[in-house]
């Protein structure tokens, strides 16, 4: 029953997703009341820490308005090219429950910033399949993707998942990939003028990046509801995944390569965690992006309703658990 009207696409849905988000910053960062607390080790790799520091009111409310947007906006690129088939607001659900339940509970994150711009940059690339204008797009996608990893350096990581994205929507245009690297790297060039512009020492700040290589990882502290949420996850993530596999060969070619650019950014943000995994608290908020449609792709589609209901049901309810004892 929770998720045939999760599947709707109901106007009181997107009602549902402000009154959550409200609540996930009233109970997490002090919504209005108190002041954001930056996690020390973001201070190294966010260019806009002091910045984000100094103006907690209204990154409070920054921060609302782009949990709902990024919620609604995955939600529109399934609208646009309909790579589940169906038209529902499922993904908005899945990813409200993801972020509230597993956002980081003593601070703030850039990186739910940036996962804005990666949606940005995912519209773009989807964009290129079957357009003629393949260049201007793939310019587009890297320009969103460095504004992402201005604010939050690490993503800078997934150019290589971009270039890799070029190659399966078929694009063997040279100048395509000399585009997005241009793109991924015009943000930066600008950050670079601003701060000779302000006197900023920008070596100064990219040498405290050594933190991520040689700071030790420690496991974070989690309770009952948190370990079974998790393995929980990490149960129907497998499913999913299989799930995806499964059906792939009677998706149409552009659904495919839809699912295929997600998969790969699922994948590389896996490899991450386990290579920085002194950023594994933040960085698995990226993987958040892709599992919400996979996660989607399994509610959806699976042929047996009764389990899918039951999943989804235990997904919500320890979801919620967890948001409430955490």
């Amino acid at each position: 029953m929770l998720l045939k009207y999760s599947k709707t696409r109901a106007p009181y849905f997107i009602l549902f997703l402000v009154l959550v988000c409200l609540l996930i910053l009233a109970n997490n960062f002090g919504f209005i009341i108190n002041e954001v607390k930056i996690p020390e080790t973001l201070s190294s790799h966010s260019l806009f820490y002091d910045w984000m520091l100094s103006q907690n009111f209204f990154v409070n409310i920054a921060l609302g308005i782009v949990m709902i947007l990024e919620a609604i906006f995955l939600s529109r690129l399934n609208y646009k090219y309909r790579f589940i088939k169906e038209r529902t607001s499922l993904p908005s659900i899945v990813f409200i429950v993801l972020i509230s339940s597993t956002v980081i509970k003593n601070g703030f994150s850039p990186i739910l910033f940036s996962i804005l711009f990666i949606l940005l940059t995912l519209d773009k690339l989807f964009s290129i399949y079957k357009s003629s204008k393949s260049v201007p797009s793939a310019f587009e996608a890297g320009f969103m993707l460095g504004i992402a990893s201005l604010v939050y350096l690490p993503i800078s990581c997934f150019i290589l998942w971009l270039l890799v994205s070029l190659l399966v929507l078929n694009i063997y245009q040279i100048k395509a990939y000399f585009a997005s690297i241009l793109g991924f790297v015009s943000p930066f060039m600008l950050a670079y003028t601003v701060m000779l512009y302000k006197e900023i020492d920008v070596f100064d700040l990219l040498n405290n990046l050594d933190f991520v290589f040689t700071e030790k990882f420690q496991l974070p502290n989690l309770n009952y509801f948190q370990i079974s949420y998790l393995a929980f996850i990490l149960i129907i993530t497998f499913i999913s995944i299989f799930h995806v596999l499964n059906a792939y060969d009677e998706k149409k070619n552009s659904s495919r390569k839809y699912l295929l650019i997600l998969l790969c950014f699922f994948i590389l943000s896996v490899i991450i965690d386990f290579v920085f995994k002194n950023l594994i608290k933040e960085n698995i908020l990226l993987s958040f992006i892709p599992l919400t449609y996979i996660l989607c792709h399994y509610f959806q589609l699976r042929k047996h309703k009764w389990l899918p209901e039951l999943y989804y049901s235990c997904f919500v309810l320890l979801g919620v658990l967890v948001l409430i004892f955490s």
